[in-house]
């Protein structure tokens, strides 16, 4: 396993042997339980992982070349679920952390005045319960959990001055643009309306105009003529900033219930579901919610597992599962957000903070089927033990990356943002 200091997180969970971290197999009870679309194990709409209260054990094999295994080169993690006994037994467990508990982010304290601290509270809880439907015959197992959170996205925002918007007006007029001007003062209107805004101020770092003449107050690359006549260092600012945070509710339950028999003497089969569904908070705008995006992520899994003995040296074990989910990333309110800007806009350089941000990118998400069948054999012949065994696997993933229905509108910088985009990309805004 790669811990060491200096490790590149891969996009998955754990590195073995220098290989990816996506090149892991994980397994519930045998049945495969990685996400294929992305190659790493299912999360949840948190992606925090519930279903810790229904694993029994685990295990990790590191070195999982044989037959019994193939699939991916990384390691094999398999979790057993728990199940039920011929005693009742449960547990309930609950946890909580909130804002009294999280001290204040270092950079909102060093804004002037300092930003309080905002909102932040984590509820999970969990609770099980199993015991014997008919004494060493069969069995029952259910397990509850869930989780709900408020976590801030913590931001620093750039806005315009009202001089500089003023300015950029002026300009557009000058230019002969004036017909964007209602486009421009919608734009102003966003940012002006921020949450933030009131208490934004002039604390953005020097940059440096087309000649390399160093010039502050948030005009990077503005040239301080024209319109913009003493706007830059030692001038009029034409950005102010802010930091803060923002939270919007995240949620996700985990229903899983078992059932095991019995069958025979060599006889034991056992049957389990689970019903997971969530919500999860994409994105948080620190402008406007307008622009907020979110995803409803349901999903349905469930396993069969028979397993017979043959005699004292004989075994076969047959697991059939099937599993769909979906993760469709969508705005909140797609009409609501386009009403307020059709478009999104990036501004290159970073002067000022993007509108609609997402709104371009989104719907996009996908629907996934997965089911397979494994069916593994194993006898002990004298000093040897022999293995026979198939794995079928099978996954339908439908594709709903609709992007860019909305226009994608960029400014190179906050020059070509002031002169309507006529300064290096004529068609920009």
């Amino acid at each position: 396993m790669n811990t060491t200091g200096g490790s590149v997180f891969g996009g998955g969970n754990y590195e073995f042997y220098g290989l990816p971290s996506n090149s892991n197999v994980f397994t519930y009870d045998g049945a495969n339980a990685n996400d294929p679309y992305f190659n790493i194990n299912n999360s949840g709409a948190t992606n925090l992982t519930l279903g810790l209260n229904d694993v029994q054990e685990t295990s990790v094999v590191t070195n999982g070349y044989s037959g019994q295994y193939g699939g991916l080169a990384g390691a094999n993690i398999n979790y057993i679920s728990k199940s039920g006994t011929n005693a009742y037994h449960g547990n309930a467990i609950y946890w909580w952390n909130g804002r009294t508990l999280n001290a204040n982010n270092y950079f909102l304290n060093q804004s002037n005045p300092p930003t309080p601290r905002p909102f932040v509270n984590a509820n999970q809880y969990a609770a099980s319960f199993g015991g014997p439907i008919k004494k060493d015959k069969s069995f029952f197992f259910v397990d509850y959990e869930g989780i709900r959170l408020f976590i801030p996205s913590l931001f620093s925002v750039n806005i315009p001055t009202p001089q500089f918007e003023s300015a950029v007006l002026n300009n557009l007029s000058s230019l002969g643009l004036s017909n964007s001007g209602s486009y421009y003062q919608n734009l102003f209107n966003i940012w002006n309306n921020s949450s933030g805004a009131a208490r934004a101020s002039n604390t953005l770092l020097p940059g440096a105009d087309p000649t390399g003449a160093a010039n502050g107050n948030g005009c990077a690359n503005i040239t301080a003529t024209g319109a913009f006549a003493g706007f830059g260092a030692g001038g009029a600012p034409c950005a102010l900033t802010y930091h803060g945070g923002t939270s919007q509710v995240t949620h996700d339950y985990l229903l899983v219930g078992r059932y095991d028999m019995n069958i025979g003497n060599n006889d034991k089969l056992f049957v389990r579901a689970q019903h997971e569904s969530g919500l999860q908070a994409t994105y948080t705008d620190p402008l406007t919610s307008t622009f907020n995006a979110n995803s409803q992520q349901p999903e349905w899994q469930s396993q069969l597992s028979e397993t017979h003995t043959f005699g004292t040296n004989q075994v076969n074990n047959f697991v059939a599962s099937m599993q769909w989910y979906s993760a469709l990333f969508t705005m909140v309110d797609v009409n609501k957000a386009n009403a307020l800007l059709p478009n999104t806009l990036n501004i290159a350089d970073g002067s000022l903070f993007n509108l609609n941000n997402l709104g371009s990118f989104f719907p996009q998400g996908r629907n996934v089927t997965q089911y397979s069948i494994v069916d593994d054999y194993s006898w002990l012949k004298g000093k040897h033990n022999l293995k026979f065994g198939v794995n079928f696997r099978r996954d339908d993933v439908s594709d709903h990356n609709f992007g860019l229905v909305v226009p994608f509108v960029q400014a190179e910088s906050l020059q070509d943002f002031a002169n309507g985009g006529t300064t290096s990309d004529p068609n920009g805004l």
